[in-house]
């Protein structure tokens, strides 16, 4: 377990981490949890987009929790808190090993800038359904010539326009049907002493197209 403290948030990142994605779920704390909060400041003037890092403290409870990544090195974890959002940044440094669907990683508080440990891992299970052959709706962009007159003295304008046009396109493909867990826990630094734990455990169908026909 020691080990383990050495690297983590990037958990779970199934692709995430490129394409922005959110992770919900809960923050249970067993002991009160000093964290960095980044908050507009209250001297910031209209129109300027200033923030400043605020040591707070989170106290014993469960908390409903969002991790947004932010590009491959930053991690936002958004924390709601007696009608708040606190936002805390976790950075992910350079060479962190980023598991694509199954793996554990860690980081040090010095890792992540904040004043706890994390460690945790991301078990995701996939079970493809049958190859199913259909045809569905779809559209395509058609152009339109179309002539009007204007000016003085008059003259003819034409121009092609750009409209919508719906069909149907035979396709051939299959469902994936993805389950995923995320567990993190957050230490006392150099401490195996648990603060707290995020887990999230999320289930999706993922359609996976072998063919897709022209749209008619």
């Amino acid at each position: 377990m020691k080990n383990l403290i050495k690297t983590l948030i990037a958990v779970s990142f199934v692709g995430l981490v490129s394409c922005n994605e959110k992770i919900k779920g809960t923050l249970s704390l067993q002991s009160s949890l000093p964290v960095k909060v980044t908050q507009k400041s209250n001297w910031c003037n209209e129109g300027t987009n200033c923030e400043e890092i605020v040591d707070k403290t989170l106290p014993t409870g469960d908390y409903s929790t969002t991790l947004r990544f932010i590009g491959r090195h930053d991690v936002e974890m958004q924390v709601k808190y007696n009608r708040e959002q606190w936002n805390i940044n976790i950075h992910i440094p350079s060479g962190a090993n980023l598991p694509s669907e199954n793996g554990t990683i860690s980081l040090t508080s010095q890792q992540t800038g904040q004043p706890f440990d994390l460690a945790g891992d991301v078990q995701t299970q996939k079970q493809r359904g049958q190859t199913v052959r259909e045809n569905e709706s779809c559209s395509y962009t058609d152009y339109r010539h179309e002539c009007y007159v204007t000016g003085n003295p008059p003259a003819t304008v034409c121009r092609d326009v750009p409209y919508t046009r719906w069909g149907y396109r035979d396709v051939e493909f299959y469902n994936v049907q993805v389950h995923r867990e995320v567990k993190m826990n957050a230490y006392a630094p150099r401490s195996p002493a648990v603060l707290g734990t995020f887990t999230s455990v999320s289930d999706w169908t993922e359609r996976v197209y072998t063919y897709q026909g022209r749209c008619w």
